[in-house]
């Protein structure tokens, strides 16, 4: 559990999507300037940043090798199957780095359409691991190479939009951090949410879709 300023986000996709260079570049433009040890974990990284209002926020990004995933799923899977206890298995440390995400950003290459093909499943396995007000926020990497192109603008907001998730297509220094900052608001946003509803409880009847909120504030940016 962190405390109210403090978040974790998970950065998944296929192999080659361009996950280092995404969290590279957050790094890059949101530096926490706390001491570093020699042998930093390059697939670890802390941000820092301040709102509007003074408040220091810190972000812990992690790069989730797709392999590994595929493993912790798997394992979940099997214990599940089971009826073993996840908290008292071995793997629960891997299992609780997605318990503890805030959100997720889930990258594809839209240069590789096989990367974009394997996002359902990418999503639908997250949706086991992760917490059920954990964030969502696709990203489609590269598209800077225009004419190297495999998934169109259309084909991603479709998606996007069947799901209720925002989407980015970023390159080099565009719109990383508009992604951010859209996870950020999300994330808050949602401890707001909870917040009033702990001070104000409504009745089940009155209570809003998830689905069809998600779809009201959805957002797309893309690369022109």
């Amino acid at each position: 559990m962190f405390a109210s300023n403090r978040f974790k986000v998970l950065v998944v996709g296929s192999k080659d999507c361009g996950k280092t260079s995404f969290i590279k570049r957050l790094h890059k433009e949101n530096f926490d300037n706390s001491p570093s040890s020699s042998n930093e974990n390059l697939h670890n990284r802390a941000l820092q940043l301040t709102a509007s209002d003074g408040i220091s926020i810190k972000i812990e990004l992690s790069d989730i090798d797709i392999d590994e995933f595929n493993e912790i799923v798997k394992n979940v899977a099997t214990l599940r199957q089971q009826q073993q206890c996840l908290a008292s298995n071995a793997m629960s440390s891997s299992y609780a780095e997605f318990l503890d995400a805030s959100g997720v950003f889930v990258l594809y290459d839209i240069t590789n359409v096989i990367s974009f093909n394997c996002l359902k499943t990418i999503i639908d396995d997250l949706a086991k691991l992760v917490a059920p007000d954990c964030d969502l926020i696709l990203i489609g990497t590269k598209c800077d190479l225009k004419q190297l192109r495999q998934v169109s603008y259309q084909q991603a907001e479709t998606f996007t939009y069947k799901l209720g998730l925002s989407l980015f297509e970023t390159r080099t220094g565009l719109n990383c951090a508009a992604a951010l900052r859209e996870m950020v608001n999300k994330v808050f946003e949602k401890r707001a949410e909870a917040d009033t509803y702990i001070s104000h409880p409504v009745e089940e009847n009155h209570a809003y879709r998830t689905s069809v909120l998600s779809q009201m504030f959805c957002r797309t940016w893309f690369c022109v």
